[in-house]
């Protein structure tokens, strides 16, 4: 079990067992349940979740007529329904997703195409904005600072740092 958040209270179940729980589970703020968003469903497998703006925000693989594909798929907290999706195509993977009060965002990266930095409404799921990053790799930590985000990449030598701001 891994907790999203603790206001509202928001756990993600993930039991091990063929017949056990496999959910995101929202919670009323004196501790009784509100909605649950099963692991896997028509919008696909759950694989990152971040909680924000009255949803919980979730990336997903589904299945293409080819490929394993990305998305991201929003739910409503209290209800555990479906509020948006939108589909991010054949990227490889997602390095982070965070949502900051109305705002969600996104880095994915591709072997085949540009990496991508993405904002999205989180009501909405409208996107604010869409930028190619360069020479972006898998396995940074990324962190937020009042509408910045930074990138560390370790590598052997080096140690370089990025800084993006929001258009």
């Amino acid at each position: 079990m891994s907790f999203l958040s603790a206001d509202p209270p928001v756990v993600w179940v993930k039991d091990r067992k063929q017949n056990g729980v496999r959910a995101i589970l929202t919670f009323s703020p004196d501790g009784q349940p509100r909605s649950r968003i099963d692991d896997a469903g028509p919008y696909g497998d759950l694989k990152w979740a971040a909680v924000g703006g009255g949803r919980v925000i979730t990336a997903a693989d589904y299945q293409g007529s080819q490929s394993t594909l990305k998305r991201l798929v929003a739910f409503d907290l209290d209800t555990g329904r479906e509020r948006w999706r939108e589909d991010l195509g054949a990227v490889d993977r997602f390095e982070d997703l965070y949502v900051d009060g109305s705002r969600v965002t996104v880095i994915a990266t591709s072997s085949k195409y540009d990496d991508h930095y993405y904002v999205f409404d989180a009501a909405t799921g409208d996107e604010e904005e869409d930028r190619g990053i360069r020479d972006y790799e898998t396995g940074v930590y990324v962190l937020h600072h009042k509408g910045l985000f930074i990138t560390v990449r370790w590598s052997p030598g080096e140690r370089p740092v990025s800084v993006y701001e929001r258009w």
